[in-house]
């Protein structure tokens, strides 16, 4: 493969090109970095939410961060998106169903 400024760190042989191993595995690290990045920021966004740190998002707090974000909500409105995430129907969402729920394809 051609070598180009985006892949620097890729050892380059005498022609200006890289073995599709090299780049496999850089790759698999590139893709390794890029889930350890997501998955911080989505803790980062639960945690924003999650204001009294009890380890869930309730109605309450959705409605807080959402209306400190210029997007307010009734009581229904974030019970209902509530529902929309909250697997176990405990009627709060965990970090598990926040994350599932943040990185499902989004169907319109």
């Amino acid at each position: 493969l051609p070598v180009s400024p985006v892949l620097p760190v890729l050892t380059v042989s005498g022609n200006g090109t890289i073995e599709y191993h090299d780049f496999k595995v850089y790759m698999q690290k590139m893709r390794k970095s890029s889930y350890e990045e997501r998955k911080q920021e989505i803790i980062n966004a639960f945690k924003i939410i999650d204001r009294n740190n009890d380890k869930f998002i309730d109605a309450n707090e959705l409605i807080n961060v959402m209306t400190s974000l210029g997007e307010p909500l009734s009581n229904q409105e974030a019970e209902a998106m509530i529902r929309v995430a909250d697997i176990n129907k405990d009627g709060k969402i965990d970090y598990e169903e926040f994350a599932k729920f943040i990185t499902a394809p989004c169907i319109l």
